[in-house]
């Protein structure tokens, strides 16, 4: 593909699509969570193109996805690697698990809650604050949806 093949881009094969702007802005629009690897590497490819870069061929395929509930310090894990501070820094932003299900996320929680507790050096009161706090926010959003 060159560049000026790429200026039209109209609707892909998938339920996602990428459009190039006269001035070479790239926008992607659509798609599902479902998808994202292979919006990922639409875009990529297309910014491959715009930018005239070497080709190379995308990572995301075999790129591991960290899965919380593999490890028993999984908010431990998101305060070392992701900088997470709060429970809703993990449920909503980390995990995005209060906008799949957020009645499973405000039973995990606790949990949550205890395990980056104790990675950040927080005590009790600290975590029944944001078991508390993150509550009011997800059932505002239970509430919305």
């Amino acid at each position: 593909m060159k560049s000026g093949e790429v200026e039209n881009t109209a609707a892909l094969s998938r339920d996602h699509t990428i459009e190039i702007s006269s001035s070479g802005l790239l926008t992607i629009a659509g798609g599902k969570w479902t998808t994202y690897r292979r919006m990922a590497e639409d875009a990529v490819d297309h910014a491959i193109v715009l930018g005239e870069l070497p080709e190379r061929a995308c990572m995301t395929r075999n790129l591991r996805v960290h899965n919380p509930g593999e490890h028993e310090d999984s908010a431990a894990w998101f305060a070392r690697n992701e900088m997470a501070r709060t429970v809703e820094d993990v449920l909503a932003r980390r995990t995005r698990l209060l906008f799949i299900d957020a009645r499973l996320a405000i039973k995990k929680a606790p949990q949550i809650a205890h395990e980056l507790a104790q990675a950040l050096g927080r005590d009790e009161v600290w975590q029944v604050a944001q078991v508390e706090s993150f509550t009011l926010i997800a059932m505002e959003h239970f509430l919305a949806h």
